[in-house]
């Protein structure tokens, strides 16, 4: 079975949150329910040296976070109505027609990621956008960007598999900053 996935480039990540806004409004999630989050990660101290001055190691980065689309999902493993359940292409969907809202799958799943919506009574998770796939009925980018422009998250054309950077090697991107265009 072929998995697909999310490429999320985090060395070109600001932490503006446009994924997280865009996913919702495609969505249209009720308050409260965020299929994708972003992350801040940071620490470190200010250091005083014994001469007055000062020295740090402070950092922070941001990560986009959804459902991963586990490769064997504990979600699905704990689902009791068999609502929640894998789908050819990797894909892990629910279906609110067997849900009964027990939320075993949110308080199993490591990522949050399925969500209790309060108002039709059931889970709802993020079902990637893979009606915007290449092989999809719609080969658009899950960007929220406009054409040409380097978002760090999207589903990678061919033709921008050549921006992004091999596993194991480094971006080529140091101090520029992208924003999403909504």
């Amino acid at each position: 079975m072929t998995q697909l996935g999310f490429y999320f480039d985090q060395t070109l990540c600001n932490g503006c949150k446009a994924c997280q806004i865009a996913c919702k409004d495609k969505h249209d999630t009720p308050i409260g329910v965020n299929w994708r989050r972003v992350v801040e990660y940071s620490g470190g101290t200010w250091n005083v040296n014994p001469d007055g001055t000062f020295n740090q190691d402070v950092f922070t980065y941001y990560t986009s976070i959804s459902c991963n689309h586990c490769e064997n999902p504990i979600c699905v493993q704990v689902c009791p109505t068999t609502a929640m359940h894998k789908e050819e292409g990797g894909i892990v969907k629910v279906d609110p027609t067997k849900c009964v809202g027990c939320r075993f799958c949110e308080w199993a799943c490591p990522y949050s990621a399925p969500q209790f919506n309060a108002e039709e009574g059931h889970m709802t998770k993020c079902d990637q956008p893979f009606t915007d796939t290449p092989t999809g009925s719609n080969s658009k980018r899950a960007s929220t960007s406009g054409p040409g422009h380097r978002s760090p998250f999207h589903i990678p054309t061919p033709k921008q598999t050549r921006y992004a950077p091999a596993p194991g090697q480094k971006s080529r991107i140091k101090t520029r900053h992208h924003h999403a265009r909504l």
